[in-house]
Order: structure tokens, then C-alpha cells, then sequence
């Protein structure tokens, strides 16, 4: 409180024109993100790790066009959740993203949720990784 009530008094001394100004007057705007900022201090300042995690989306953008169709780009959106899925359960991109498709052909519809990767890492994961040493076996002989 005292911050803001400083900030609107010294407001006026600079040239509206000016850097400072300026400034005051973003933190004068920011008011209510700022006090919410300072009573719950578990909220991040900045959305940072929202920008870096949708930035490959924004940079492949221009590649949309070539989807080929509706239903190619919806299937687009469809790997790109399961791959930022993947990260955010610490998953095995490869591996684990292809037990995943492989299992999604023949599994109960309504039992789709044991795919998502924290059920699935739960239910499948040590299946998977038998079946992974049997490839890599069979790949090196």
C-alpha cells in the first residue's frame, strides 16, 4: 500500500513524456495483479513457464497451413497435447508415447483415462519397459 501511495504522489513530478512516467504508471495500472501477487506468495510474478511451454506451438504456426485438412490440423492438436502431456508427467517421449497409440487402438473406450501418462505410468510402465529391453535385444542381435 505504501509503494502505491508513493507512486501516485511522485507521479506528477515527471514528464509525461518520460521513462518514469511511464513506468508509474504500468505499476499504478498493475495494481490488482500486484496486491494479489503479495497476499498469495505461492502465485508466480510473470507467466514465464506458460510463454516457453506454448512457444513451439507459436513457432510451428506458419506450418499449419499444411495440414491438409481439418481433420489433419485437429489431428495435429491431438499429438501435440499427448507430446506436452508426455513433458509434464516426466514421461519417455518415444517409448512411452508409442505404448500409448499402440494400446489406444484396441483399449475401452471408457477406460481412456488409464492412457493419460499418470494413470498410465501407474497401470503400464514396467509392461512397457519389458517390452522396450525386448526390442533393444532384438535390434542389437
Amino acid at each position: 500500500a505504501r509503494l502505491l501511495a508513493r507512486a501516485r504522489k511522485v507521479r506528477d513530478e515527471f514528464s509525461d513524456a518520460g521513462k518514469m512516467a511511464e513506468a508509474l504508471g504500468y505499476l499504478l495500472r498493475q495494481r490488482k495483479p500486484l496486491r494479489r501477487f503479495l497476499e498469495h506468495g505461492g502465485l508466480p510474478l510473470d507467466n514465464n513457464a506458460c510463454e516457453r511451454s506454448i512457444r513451439p506451438i507459436a513457432v510451428g504456426r506458419p506450418n499449419w497451413h499444411f495440414a491438409g485438412s481439418i481433420r489433419g490440423g485437429e489431428a495435429a492438436a491431438v499429438i501435440y497435447t499427448l507430446i506436452k502431456c508426455c513433458k509434464l508427467a516426466d514421461a519417455h517421449m518415444v517409448d512411452d508415447l508409442a505404448d500409448v497409440l499402440e494400446r489406444a487402438r484396441d483399449h475401452p473406450h471408457e477406460k481412456l483415462d488409464e492412457l493419460e501418462p499418470a494413470a498410465w505410468a501407474n497401470l503400464f510402465a514396467e509392461q512397457r519397459q519389458k517390452n522396450v529391453l525386448k526390442r533393444d535385444a532384438a535390434l542389437s542381435a
